[in-house]
């Protein structure tokens, strides 16, 4: 297929959902500011009305869910998706994760001629903590690779480990991800408002972790690291953003009463409109085992929150100089890193937000990813198609 040059690429996005997940956000700027001029595209999803629905809606762009039953409803799905593709025509299917990259390789291979970028996230994480279809998925996904034109990888880190189990070097490009420093800005107002509706007292530092409830965040790193700065800072707080599991949230919760904590920690789920929680926090911290480009750590910075954060993936390069990077799955490690940033008076924190503030501005913009993304969709459509 060569490239067009005279009309529209059509270009079908496809992913599983469009729940809260940091693969469906990114989706969600990418087409918020995709240029419209060269491309016809839609965002083709596993199921409806995911959480980010409406705003896909309120940016002008055309969602098709295929109404999947569930994880068995496998032929049927299959015979819906095809045909939507068949119907669309599109010149390139990008598809983000797992389940729709295995899918998107096997579009490519009934329908000649379509191009397909791969979208994978992510890095390092002990498989063992999943289950048996999680691990096959990921072992058919490194198999699928083979058939893509290019694959988009949203980490350095993630490069380097995808080339080690099976992704082809040779067609994979880092582009990471972008954050939009229009919404993520510094706004006292709307901490203060979130504060005073969690019972924070306005003199309580308050440490968050936000994140979906999954092992690989390690959340239980961050409680003991909580219950150490609590020893020495009796009037800190803490709050937990996240859904996940309820059996998970329980042992969490019950980790947190035997340290002492529930009196000073908050659990929350996940919300539509994230910016309030980072201008209420004064730490954002994350202690994953495995991270590609984690969002809340450049959504964060942009609202000028100082991070501490544990040295995976691609977090010391997003950080720099502006926080504080501790050991994974090292409790007294992170609590360092706490009771460092709090250390600080006001005005120094402040500083040191602006800075980080700065830094995404500058190295991880949303044209940038835009741009870059662009970019290689336009060299793979004007590559011929071939396994």
């Amino acid at each position: 297929m060569q490239l067009k040059t005279h009309e529209s690429l059509r270009l079908v996005f496809l992913i599983r959902s469009l729940d809260f997940g940091g693969a469906e956000r990114q989706l969600l700027l990418l087409t918020r500011n995709f240029p419209r001029t060269n491309f016809e595209f839609s965002v083709v999803c596993f199921y409806e009305n995911g959480k980010l629905f409406r705003q896909f809606a309120d940016a002008g762009v055309t969602v098709i869910p295929l109404d999947k039953k569930g994880r068995w409803d496998i032929f049927p799905f299959l015979f819906r998706l095809n045909r939507q593709i068949r119907k669309i025509k599109p010149d390139v299917i990008y598809s983000f994760l797992a389940v729709p990259n295995i899918l998107g390789a096997f579009m490519k291979i009934i329908n000649p001629g379509v191009c397909l970028l791969m979208g994978v996230r992510g890095s390092s994480r002990d498989l063992n903590q999943y289950d048996w279809l999680y691990r096959l998925s990921f072992w058919l996904e490194s198999r699928a690779a083979r058939f893509a034109n290019a694959i988009i990888v949203n980490s350095h880190a993630g490069f380097e480990q995808y080339t080690k189990t099976g992704f082809p070097a040779s067609k994979m490009t880092v582009i990471q991800n972008g954050i939009d420093t229009e919404s993520f800005v510094k706004e006292t107002e709307s901490g203060k408002h979130l504060r005073l509706e969690w019972g924070v007292p306005v003199d309580a530092p308050l440490v968050g972790m936000i994140g979906r409830l999954d092992p690989v965040k390690d959340h239980s790193t961050f409680i003991e690291a909580a219950g150490i700065v609590k020893q020495s800072m009796p009037q800190v707080r803490f709050v937990v953003i996240g859904d996940g599991p309820t059996e998970y949230l329980d042992h969490l919760k019950g980790q947190a009463g035997e340290l002492g904590l529930t009196g000073c920690i908050r659990w929350e789920n996940t919300r539509p409109i994230i910016q309030p929680v980072y201008n209420a926090l004064d730490i954002l911290c994350l202690s994953s085992k495995g991270e590609g480009f984690p969002n809340v750590i450049g959504e964060a910075m942009a609202c000028g929150v100082p991070c501490v954060a544990t040295g995976v993936g691609d977090i010391p390069e997003i950080i720099g100089d502006t926080g504080f990077i501790a050991n994974p799955g090292d409790p007294s490690s992170l609590a360092e890193g706490i009771n460092k940033m709090l250390s600080r008076t006001p005005g120094e924190r402040h500083h040191l937000g602006e800075r980080a503030s700065a830094r995404i501005r500058t190295l991880f913009s949303v044209d940038k990813m835009v741009q870059d993304t662009v970019r290689v969709i336009q060299t793979s459509a004007g590559k011929k198609t071939n396994g």
